[in-house]
């Protein structure tokens, strides 16, 4: 990760931080949009495929029995 650069100058070099050359942070007047979240929905996890499938054969075997 690059933190400083040298300048060439008509008086020499300079060695300054990338953040005062250049910008990196944005600053922004306007207020984030905020959503509010219904507390009583149940969180979501959705189940890998190979999960869903041994839940399904296991139920399968336990059903034949």
């Amino acid at each position: 990760m690059t933190r400083g650069v040298k300048l060439q100058t008509r008086k020499g070099i300079l060695e300054r931080p990338v953040q005062h050359i250049y910008p990196l942070e944005l600053s922004c007047d306007k207020k984030p949009n905020v959503v509010e979240l219904n507390p009583i929905v149940p969180e979501f996890k959705p189940k890998r495929r190979a999960a869903a499938t041994a839940q399904a054969i296991n139920q399968a075997m336990l059903n034949d029995d």
